[in-house]
């Protein structure tokens, strides 16, 4: 059937956000400042509310007629977390088309079981069921990872290496409640990086090479702003501090020399496109 099975929602007064009425392409909407003090919008988690914010920038894309499919649209907003679909319906910031609003949350309802036997579909469930996989070695070549899309990709594959690899120091087995979840959000933004730079065209073995190249540029003192045993994230593979050379090419070319002991088959580097990270670490 269609993308989310035919059943599709719209942004609930979207001609307030529109500046123009004609059918020019759109490249910016309105954000009003009132929505600080607006009781539907606090309703909702923090999460939920930029969710709903990048909501509207995809219903530019599609003249207001948005899919109603979870995994979809966590890819359409690089969400490193699930998009609280049945929340935005339920306040009302979604408004089904051709259907009612309680047939639309039962849909979200059926995907969500349907979906509870698949894993690594979010990032928590990744944190639940990793342990499932020998995280003593990298997992390119674990069939249920290649098989993983999106974020569900990213985290299967890639966060069992900058554990392993020390990107932050090891949690002890009495942390809190509040370190752990202190934790999963930062993993959760090196995962959201991970998705942009691979829908940007990032090759994705190269970008485990980064990753463990990265980690022995530190270990060994190569880089003077990132000390030894100094925690990281994958921000820092976008610093130029080092000269021009990003260090995500000299990551790679440390990985290839001394840890895979071999030379690059190709140029390494990041290729000419934006990861919206802000500024590097």
């Amino acid at each position: 059937m269609a993308r989310g099975d035919g059943i599709y929602v719209a942004i609930r007064n979207w001609g307030e956000f529109q500046h123009y009425k004609d059918e020019r392409p759109v490249h910016w909407i309105k954000l009003y400042v009132r929505l600080l003090d607006d009781y539907d919008f606090l309703r909702l988690e923090d999460a939920a509310r930029w969710h709903l914010v990048g909501l509207w920038l995809v219903a530019t894309k599609v003249k207001n007629r948005i899919p109603l499919d979870p995994a979809h649209l966590e890819r359409a907003l690089h969400a490193t977390g699930p998009v609280d679909l049945d929340k935005l319906l339920e306040v009302g910031w979604l408004v089904p088309l051709d259907v009612s609003v309680e047939s639309a949350r039962k849909h979200l309802s059926d995907l969500n079981v349907r979906n509870r036997t698949k894993p690594y579909e979010t990032v928590p469930r990744v944190y639940k069921e990793e342990r499932e996989l020998d995280t003593s070695a990298t997992h390119s070549g674990d069939a249920r990872v290649e098989n993983l899309t999106g974020t569900a990709y990213c985290a299967a594959r890639y966060l069992p290496v900058m554990r392993e690899v020390g990107f932050r120091p090891s949690l002890s087995p009495d942390a809190t409640p509040a370190e752990k979840k202190k934790r999963h959000s930062v993993e959760g933004q090196d995962v959201g990086i991970c998705v942009q730079m691979l829908a940007k065209g990032a090759d994705p073995d190269e970008t485990e090479d980064a990753i463990l190249g990265l980690a022995w540029l530190r270990d060994h003192g190569a880089i003077t702003w990132l000390p030894k045993g100094e925690p990281t994230s994958m921000r820092a593979l976008y610093n130029t501090k080092s000269g021009v050379t990003t260090v995500w090419s000299q990551a790679v070319h440390a990985a290839h020399k001394h840890i895979h002991e071999k030379k690059p088959t190709k140029k390494s580097g990041p290729q000419p496109f934006t990861v919206n990270i802000g500024d590097a670490a």
